[in-house]
């Protein structure tokens, strides 16, 4: 449900506003400094070529800050087959998965350019420190154990739908607000605070990479068609010959693919040498 908002009402909504046939500009209200300010887009400006280089990552948390929102409606939920009764743990369950993707990411920041490496983790550690730094209730407390190398995330359920839920509300207005009115100096502002990776999250960053995981190789089955009638499972072992066997069968080299593969090869060797 969190991915289908994300990628169909997070990145597909949200105005941009230009500057109106009287050459004026818009007049909006700041809901994160609650002051007032006029901004616009100018004819020919597009949002990547506006915000720069944190406008990958501000559009992700904003898509993922839409989904959040958007599954406690049941308007929503209901879609997706919720019960009422489930919309505090899915939306615990959600926000905690977003506070472990911002910690996890950690590893993809940079100590020495102060630059995040990845658009996805920087947006799930800017929220999280929204949440964290704006909270007046315990929604979320960190923990770390520096003696036996153990992190912990707290989340407490009851406070996250009492006052969470208003703090994901807000943190969406101020970034479409951002967004919608080409306010791009204000979002840097915005954006650089939470995005800033404090001593303490430095250390936490330093137990994620001791434990970084490798990189997950996948291993999949086939389905082999024997005859018109017999399809079968084929399992493989796991293990690296697994996977290229698995490859093999599932793209077997044939007199056709290998008279294709050198057709495209001679090909490529004439377009280089022209």
């Amino acid at each position: 449900m969190h991915v289908a908002c994300h990628e169909l009402l997070g990145h597909g909504v949200g105005k941009l506003i230009y500057r109106d046939a009287e050459g004026k500009a818009s007049k909006f209200y700041d809901p994160y400094t609650e002051t007032d300010f006029e901004s616009c887009y100018e004819e020919g400006d597009t949002w990547n070529g506006k915000f720069g280089s944190i406008s990958t990552s501000f559009e992700e948390c904003r898509a993922d800050t839409c989904g959040y929102f958007l599954c406690q409606l049941p308007e929503v939920y209901t879609l997706f087959g919720f019960e009422e009764n489930e919309i505090d743990t899915m939306l615990w369950v959600n926000v905690m998965n977003q506070f472990r993707k911002g910690i996890l990411g950690l590893q993809l920041y940079n100590p020495e350019t102060q630059k995040w490496g990845q658009a996805h983790t920087n947006g799930a550690y800017v929220l999280s420190m929204y949440l964290y730094q704006n909270q007046k209730s315990d929604i979320v407390k960190f923990e770390l154990k520096e003696e036996t190398e153990e992190f912990y995330i707290h989340l407490n359920k009851e406070n996250l739908m009492k006052e969470g839920k208003e703090l994901i509300k807000k943190f969406l207005i101020i970034l479409q607000t951002y967004k919608s009115s080409g306010a791009v100096e204000l979002a840097t502002k915005f954006y650089a605070h939470f995005s800033h990776v404090d001593e303490f999250f430095l250390k936490v960053r330093k137990l994620v990479v001791k434990n970084k995981k490798p990189r997950r190789i996948e291993l999949n089955n086939n389905l082999m068609r024997y005859n018109e009638s017999v399809i079968e499972p084929v399992v493989y072992p796991e293990s690296f010959e697994g996977i290229i066997k698995s490859y093999a069968d599932r793209f077997p080299c044939t007199p056709e693919v290998t008279k294709q593969m050198i057709g495209e090869w001679n090909h490529s060797k004439h377009f280089l040498r022209v």
